[in-house]
């Protein structure tokens, strides 16, 4: 009788061990955003004006990176924004996106 009660304890925590060992695809998905951004301002779709400064570019093409990672499912939070790495360049940095719940 006692384990007919621990099972749905077992089933919990192993569901818990499960889920933290899902795939980290942030690598790959910032990868391929990054490629994507890249190129829709190589074609002048992003209205980036001739003269505008290597930073505004930049930033510029980082506003696309992260509609991308928005659209893979992935957001900018507080949780994600405390890692140490998300100092600078947050939108070009895998570990500055979380998985959208």
């Amino acid at each position: 009788m006692a384990a007919l009660r621990s099972a749905p304890l077992i089933a919990v925590l192993a569901a818990c061990v499960l889920s933290s060992c899902s795939k980290d695809d942030r690598q790959a998905d910032i990868k391929n955003c990054i490629g994507d951004a890249q190129k829709v301002a190589m074609q002048g779709q992003l209205n980036i004006p001739s003269g505008a400064s290597a930073e505004d570019r930049h930033d510029r093409i980082g506003a696309e990176v992260a509609a991308c990672m928005d659209r893979q499912g992935y957001r900018h939070d507080n949780g994600s924004m405390t890692d140490e790495r998300c100092v600078d360049d947050v939108d070009y940095n895998p570990y500055c996106y979380a998985r959208r719940d």
